[in-house]
This record gives C-alpha cells, structure tokens and sequence, in this order.
C-alpha cells in the first residue's frame, strides 16, 4: 500500500550529499510514504533530532518514526492489529509505547475515498491504518493507510464487518511519545 523507506540516522545526511549515491537516495526520500530512522540509539537524542528534521525537508509530508536497537513496531509495516495497546510483552512498556492505537467504529456506509483522504492528509497524525469499511456503493471494502498513501480494495475473502459499516484500526505516534 505504501512505501517504508528505512534509513540510516547517522549516515543518511552524508550518503545523499555523495556524488554517486546521493541521487538515488534523495529519490528514494522524496517516494517515501514513512521513514524509519534506524540506529536512533547510535546517533542519540541529538542527533535524532538533527536527521529529523533534515528528513522533513527532504521528504516533506512523510511521517518518521525513530527506531533504538533495530526496533521498530512491526504493525506499522505490516499493518495494524485491533486491540493493539501500546505496550510491549506481557503489558511492560517495550518498543510500541510509543504509539497509540486505536479502533474506529462506523454506524453506516462511510465514503471510503474522502476518509482516505482525511487519514493521508498533511498533519493528520495517522501513519497506518486498516479497515473493513462498508462504502457508499454499499459494497465492503479494505482501506488501508500507510503515511501519504492509500489504497482502496475489494474484501470478498474478508471475515464480515461489524454491523453497519465497518471498523478501522490505526495508528499514530503519542502526543507524550
């Protein structure tokens, strides 16, 4: 649905300043719907901070997302799970602390294209999302978000909604994280 770029905090600045890379790397930057700043232990709370907001410019509207240890939350990748609470095994605080999640109920048919649009917009704090949503048309349908990008599908082999019209699972960074 989207495109994850992973990327080095302590070396991206320099590899797309290179003369034989860097063209390649600011592409790269430039298609990403998230980022995933690898290495954020090496490069420290500073450093961090520097490359992202270098990535905010070079990569504008994609939502980056700090990984310590090569940890970075699977469901923002592969999709988000209901339920999801935020805390890492067993209910310690582990690498999702610093997410919230959430599941949004719908009572009816939901315009699918305009709730896209709402999740992808710029400054819309969601950076994935996934649901089985029944549309205007009336039809079920899979919406799924991952930063700026979006995609509407068909569900036939998807397990029944709730009633009405659906439910979404998402994604988004704490507002104290």
């Amino acid at each position: 649905v989207g495109v994850v770029v992973v990327v080095d905090a302590e070396t991206v600045r320099v590899r797309a300043a290179d003369r034989y890379v860097g063209d390649t790397v600011r592409r790269q930057l430039a298609d990403a719907d998230l980022l995933v700043a690898a290495k954020g232990d090496l490069a420290g709370p500073v450093g961090v901070a520097a490359v992202t907001a270098w990535l905010a410019d070079a990569a504008p509207g994609a939502p980056v997302i700090a990984a310590d240890h090569g940890r970075a939350p699977a469901d923002l990748v592969l999709g988000p799970r209901p339920g999801g609470t935020g805390v890492g095994v067993g209910g310690a605080p582990g690498p999702h602390a610093r997410f919230d999640t959430g599941v949004r109920r719908f009572d009816g048919p939901v315009d699918l294209a305009v709730l896209a649009g709402e999740l992808t917009a710029p400054g819309s704090p969601v950076v994935r999302a996934k649901g089985v949503l029944t549309d205007l048309d009336g039809v079920r349908k899979v919406l799924q978000t991952v930063g700026r990008r979006s995609a509407i599908t068909s569900c036939a082999a998807a397990p029944e909604p709730p009633p009405a019209g659906g439910e979404l699972v998402w994604i988004a960074p704490r507002a104290d994280g």
